[in-house]
């Protein structure tokens, strides 16, 4: 068989090119074997173009979007219709980047639908399957562009490269789809291109003939566009998605800490167990607010902890065996076990009625007990080998422990001179431009400002009402006529008191004039022994008193007293129309102008300086779940009612300040402030250096007369200790004057307040006795104090270097 092009006389039935001229056999003067070079450079144009555009594109809106709003909820969120207008805009070119990207699909769909790639089209290649015939999309695409290419690359290329050595210079993904890569002549070139210019209607004639492809991927670009904005729970189905491949994130997960997830129910569960430890330790629940918020992080930070140290055992493999179990209940019962009456005799733990009980086999209590006290002791035992492991380098020595015994008892009397540097003038300093210029340049870091932020907000008080008022003085009075009455005190006091002393029966011991507020100590004094005196008002509430006892101590008047107090509190109802109202106002707001809401609901609103994230709003105080909620939304954004130690206040964001530096501008007063005092203090350095210089072997105070200075003699102090005059607890000082031996005079001392010449009086030497005396119970001390920062920095170090993901905003 010859060659239509080339005459080789050399072909087979088999062959589909010629091996001399690569002539496609079936169609020579239409095309050739496509050159390798030509499809691998096609093959890098298609990798970027089919894949990599896509997802470039959703990369630099997503991250234009986050840089300039501040608003990863773009893509993650579902309530983004709530978020405003620079929001909403946001969407508008996420929206406007989804349908360009539609559109460039579409485009994709009609090459590919052709035997076309984008690569091809340029170096004028075409596919067609093996036997001649046109290949059709689901061929094209999902077969050969898909799935072939994928079996072709994973391999490092090799089945890319096949083609080198195939006659048909197929690859393998050619193979998998059954097909061939032609390059076209240029009369097959021309003729396309006169047949493209000649048809009319071609593009709908292609979307008609692949109408139930390009429908394919019209649904999917609309599923994912209501994904990415936050349509059909889209922020919850991409986080399925996600998690279920990654094993983070995903419906229903909090956090997850490496790797290992921290789900909803499992959070309520140990919220639901520490709330009601809570309330049986203080009498009640936290109240709505940062004492709320302070208990949610506490918990909080428990749970991630205790997961932090259970994977670090797992890990090190710290568990209990059988062997130690054993070990530990026979011959270490904890304290509370200790404790138990069945395992005393006369009040005290007696090893031989505990170990009796041990041996026991026969009774199902007893069973029950130690199968609770193995399970007890499998938890405990891993953490004691992991305090063991982290403690265990640990050491006091015998310099330590002097040295600290120095510090907590060793006292110095001194005498000082202090030199003042407000005697120079700060308005007659003045600060030369370019060393203003030249601190800047050089601390600028100390300039930065972190992001801000700027509220407007109406508050919906909690106050009690008069209603609530009147039903604290009916309780009152209830509570008083009982006493009076001849029920017990102490346990009134105990059921009702709203008091730390309800506890122990409402008793406050003795108390002198002085110690309690006015009206307290007046009912208090003025009663006799045995009296029930009330209700007695004060700024914490009504007071109902008992005079228990009354002496003269050292010439003082002492009154020994109980009470119950029941304070002045909302109540239930009040709390709950306050929420109410708040909750309108909110919702309204939300959906018409916040001004106009709150000019026709006559509220009064109020406004905030701008303000860092971190928990504290002016004008508000502490609220941590508010301050996150501000900072997580975009400018604009109405919240939801919050709940703050006066009631409920609902607030809009009306201002941003981006994360930036001070300019020079801004910072000039700051650092020629900064500046001028640097320069008094170096001004009155010199005084005091050059008064030094001139002492010539006289004291301190004969060199204070000669200048007619204020010499200063405090009280003898220790280390630790407060010092009397300009001092304080000046470290510089304190730590200068205790270097000096007795009679001895120390150069300037730089301190907070200005500098200081120090001369030892006398500096009381280490107590040998008293040393031994304290030495263990200090041993004890410093041990647990090196002990605790040991733990603290190894325990800071796994939490720095674990992979925590927080997505609590997500749910709470």
């Amino acid at each position: 068989m010859n060659c239509p092009a080339c005459g080789n006389p050399n072909l087979t039935e088999k062959d589909l090119f010629c091996p001399s001229c690569a002539a496609y056999i079936e169609k020579p003067k239409y095309a050739r074997r496509a050159p390798f070079g030509m499809r691998f450079f096609a093959y890098l144009i298609d990798l970027f173009s089919l894949w990599g555009t896509p997802i470039i594109i959703l990369y630099l809106i997503n991250l234009y979007v986050t840089a300039k709003f501040s608003l990863t909820a773009i893509f993650y969120r579902a309530s983004w219709v709530k978020y405003g207008g620079e929001a909403n805009f946001a969407l508008f070119i996420t929206f406007l980047a989804i349908v360009l990207w539609g559109s460039y699909a579409v485009y994709l769909i009609l090459l590919l639908a052709k035997g076309v790639t984008p690569g091809k089209r340029y170096f004028n290649l075409r596919v067609i399957k093996a036997d001649g015939s046109h290949v059709d999309f689901w061929t094209m695409f999902v077969v050969r562009e898909i799935w072939g290419r994928l079996v072709s690359t994973i391999p490092l290329l090799v089945g890319y490269f096949w083609m080198l050595f195939d006659k048909n210079a197929q690859t393998w993904h050619d193979k998998i789809a059954n097909t061939l890569v032609l390059q076209l002549s240029a009369a097959a070139v021309e003729r396309e291109k006169k047949q493209k210019k000649e048809s009319t209607g071609g593009i709908m004639i292609s979307l008609r003939d692949n109408a139930a492809a390009v429908l394919f991927f019209l649904v999917v670009l609309f599923v994912l566009s209501l994904m990415f904005s936050g349509g059909l729970g889209g922020a919850d189905i991409t986080e399925d998605i996600v998690g279920f491949f990654t094993g983070e994130g995903g419906r229903g997960v909090l956090a997850n800490i490496n790797g290992q997830p921290i789900r909803w129910d499992e959070y309520s569960q140990y919220y639901d167990r520490k709330l009601e430890e809570y309330r049986e330790r203080q009498g009640s629940a936290p109240e709505e607010g940062y004492q709320l918020e302070n208990f949610e992080k506490e918990i909080w930070d428990e749970m991630v902890n205790s997961i932090l140290i259970s994977q670090y055992i797992d890990k090190h493999d710290l568990q209990a065996t059988d062997e130690e179990v054993i070990y530990e209940l026979v011959n270490n019962p904890p304290q509370d076990i200790r404790q138990e009456k069945a395992f005393q005799k006369d009040g005290v733990f007696d090893k031989a009625l505990y170990d009796e009980a041990f041996r026991t086999t026969d009774n199902p209590q007893l069973d029950q007990f130690w199968s609770w006290m193995e399970l007890r002791t499998r938890q405990t035992l891993p953490r004691q080998k992991l305090n063991e492991q982290i403690l265990s380098t640990v050491r006091v020595s015998e310099g330590e422990i002097r040295e600290e015994y120095l510090k907590q008892y060793q006292e110095a009397k001194v005498r000082y001179l202090f030199f003042d540097p407000n005697q120079f003038a700060i308005d007659s300093i003045q600060i030369p431009e370019k060393e203003i210029a030249n601190y800047y340049e050089e601390h600028k870091d100390d300039y930065k400002e972190a992001e801000k932020r700027k509220i407007v907000f109406v508050t919906f008080s909690t106050q009690p009402s008069k209603e609530d008022s009147a039903s604290v003085l009916e309780n009152i009075n209830d509570l008083l006529e009982r006493a009076k009455s001849g029920e017990d005190f102490a346990k009134l006091a105990k059921d009702n008191s709203e008091d730390g002393s309800a506890a122990n029966g409402g008793d406050l011991g003795y108390f002198g004039r002085g110690n309690m507020v006015k009206p307290f100590e007046e009912a208090a004094f003025g009663a006799n022994v045995g009296d029930i005196v009330g209700p007695v008002k004060t700024q914490f509430g009504l007071h109902i008193i008992k005079i228990d006892d009354k002496k003269t101590e050292n010439n003082e008047e002492k009154v020994k007293a109980s009470h119950i107090l029941l304070k002045y509190k909302a109540s239930d109802e009040t709390i709950r129309l306050a929420l109410k109202k708040a909750r309108y106002f909110a919702d309204r707001a939300k959906e018409e102008p916040f001004e106009v809401v709150v000019n026709q609901e006559n509220l009064q609103v109020d406004s905030t300086a701008f303000f860092e994230a971190g928990g504290f709003i002016p004008k508000i105080g502490q609220s941590l779940n508010a301050s996150r909620f501000i900072f997580k939304n975009v400018i604009g954004t109405v919240s939801h009612p919050f709940r703050y130690r006066g009631g409920y206040f609902v607030f809009k964001v009306v201002d941003g300040q981006d994360e930036r530096r001070k300019t020079l501008e801004e910072a000039r007063s700051e650092i020629t402030n900064k500046l001028k005092r640097e320069k008094q203090f170096d001004l009155v350095g010199e005084v005091c250096k050059s008064f030094r210089e001139k002492m010539q072997g006289m004291n301190l105070t004969e060199a204070a007369l000669r200048d007619s200075l204020q010499i200063n003699e405090p009280r003898p102090f220790m280390r630790k200790d407060y010092v009397e005059g300009n001092v304080g607890r000046d470290a510089a000082f304190i730590g200068s004057a205790f270097g000096l031996e007795n009679g001895e005079i120390s150069r300037p001392v730089k301190g907070v307040r200005g500098y200081y010449l120090i001369e030892m009086v006398e500096k009381k030497p280490l107590d040998e006795q008293d040393l031994d005396i304290k030495t263990e119970q200090l041993r004890a001390d410093i041990m647990r104090q090196k002990q605790q920062r040991a733990y603290t920095e190894w325990f800071t170090k796994l939490k720095d270097d674990a992979r925590i993901k927080d997505y609590r905003d997500r749910y709470l």
